[in-house]
Formats: structure tokens, C-alpha cells, sequence
């Protein structure tokens, strides 16, 4: 029925999915898996999230129907990258070159000793 596949699709663009890249897992809301090619290039407040490190919620409406999410956003803890490799990075208001909101968790814990490789590591990117 007409409202079966309504719900089907609500349940599709709110459902996050599960991605991983060198063992880390990315949460992805909605799940693009699960969209048609058609609600791909309009996604509504597409949320990536990684578990204890951060989220980015991109603002309004996305194209996702050429994104590749596991290529185009690092979240590490104390920093995040969108188009890490600037020659995807698109002009400013399309893909994911536009407004967001990004939340870091417990980006570098009170107390906890920070290694000589992440301390270099967050410099270069903060120079950036």
C-alpha cells in the first residue's frame, strides 16, 4: 500500500548504516543503501557519525548520488576532514562543500598522554 511504502522510505532516510574504512566504522543517517537513485540526490540533514569520536550533520539537502563517504570525510579523534583529497572537493555548496555542524567527543581526555605521532599528526592538520 501507498502508506506501507511511505513509512518503508521514512525508515530508509532515518535508519543509520554502517560503514568501515581500516577498521574504524562510520555511521551514516540516513542509510544511503537503502535509498533510490532519485531520494540519493535529495538526502535530508545527512548525519556521519563515528562511535566516541564525533559527528558532522550536513545542513538542508545533499546530492549523495556521487559522494564516496569512505573517500571524502576522515573523523579522527580531535579533528575532522571533509575531502581530505582537495581535488574531489566540489564548489562551496554542492556535495559536502557547505554548512555543518561537527561535534567532537572527548577530543583529547584530561589526563590522558597524547603520542608524539598524534600530536604531529593534529598540527599538520590544524596548519591547514
Amino acid at each position: 500500500s501507498e502508506k506501507e511504502k511511505e513509512k518503508e522510505v521514512e525508515e530508509a532516510q532515518t535508519k543509520p548504516s554502517r560503514s568501515s574504512r581500516g577498521g574504524s566504522s562510520l555511521q551514516i543517517a540516513p542509510d544511503l543503501s537503502r535509498l533510490s537513485p532519485e531520494q540519493l540526490k535529495e538526502v535530508k540533514d545527512l548525519t556521519i557519525t563515528k562511535p566516541n569520536i564525533g559527528s558532522v550533520v550536513f545542513h538542508g539537502t545533499t546530492d549523495c548520488s556521487t559522494l564516496d563517504l569512505q573517500k571524502d570525510i576522515v573523523l579522527k579523534r580531535g579533528y575532522v576532514l571533509v575531502y581530505p583529497d582537495t581535488k574531489r572537493k566540489p564548489p562551496v555548496g554542492e556535495g559536502l562543500n557547505k554548512p555543518a555542524t561537527v561535534t567532537m567527543y572527548e577530543c583529547f581526555p584530561p589526563g590522558e598522554k597524547i603520542g608524539d605521532k598524534e600530536a604531529k599528526d593534529y598540527k599538520e592538520k590544524i596548519k591547514r
